[in-house]
């Protein structure tokens, strides 16, 4: 089983030029006709309610495709605000992953998530860690003992970052056997630098290859059978214990 995965990266925009950036997603949808889409970490800089968030989503062309992460948003629940993730599936909503681990200065006003969220969508079993959570091992460990097929991995890096946070995607990858795309902005401060990694096999091993942005956005293969069994093998040799408790699986 095989998807295409189109990642964008768009620059940042306010309300007043959202219709311009959703103008430039849907041309590329057009363009490519993806199977998954991804796009940056909070690329829409207002805060939002997510009823008013889902709104603003309608001009995107998502009831084309299976399985669309457009980026994360900085959302409002009462007096809380979230660095939230929605995913979709043919332009339905079937759920949210809220960033849980904020960034340093993001602790000052975003609320942390408490569950990792896995989503089994058309065949295919993804987590979306967003930005700094994939960080940190538990994570991609966590995915892995859950049978996730693709780690998505919104962001948004400062180009002083781009080296560490290869590094952590790579790792992420390499440790778990799990494909892992991370999609960042291509405004001048992030300046884009969007990583595919994927694992293969390797001899009685495994290595990855990976796949950076080109113009603007990356478009890649993802093959299921080329790493399951990888990602599987992995599982079992790792004799580390992780706390299992605040997962959530998300079957549609």
């Amino acid at each position: 089983m095989s998807f295409s995965i189109l990642a964008l990266e768009l620059k940042r925009v306010n309300l007043y030029s959202l219709e311009n950036a959703i103008r430039e997603i849907n041309s590329k949808i057009h363009s490519y006709e993806p199977e998954i889409l991804i796009l940056p970490e909070k690329w829409l800089i207002d805060k939002s309610n997510q009823e008013q968030t889902l709104e603003m989503l309608k001009g995107i062309s998502l009831e084309k495709i299976p399985i669309a992460v457009p980026g994360s948003f900085s959302v409002l629940e009462g007096d809380s605000l979230f660095n939230r993730s929605l995913i979709f599936n043919y332009g339905k909503l079937v759920g949210f992953q809220d960033k849980i681990i904020p960034y340093r200065t993001e602790r000052r006003q975003y609320h942390p998530g408490n569950k990792i969220k896995i989503f089994n969508l058309e065949g295919i079993r993804i987590s979306v860690p967003i930005c700094y959570d994939i960080d940190f091992p538990f994570y991609g460990k966590l995915s892995a003992l859950n049978k996730v097929d693709l780690m998505i991995n919104p962001s948004l890096i400062r180009t002083d970052f781009k080296v560490e946070w290869h590094y952590y995607v790579i790792a992420r990858s390499l440790e778990n056997r799990i494909p892992v795309i991370s999609v960042n902005s291509s405004s001048s401060e992030f300046g884009g630098g969007s990583i595919f990694v994927h694992p293969y096999k390797y001899n009685i091993g495994a290595k990855v290859r990976t796949v950076e942005s080109s113009d603007g956005y990356v478009f890649s293969k993802l093959i299921l059978e080329d790493f399951t069994d990888l990602r599987d093998v992995r599982v079992r040799e790792d004799p580390g214990i992780y706390n299992a408790q605040g997962i959530e699986v998300i079957n549609i």
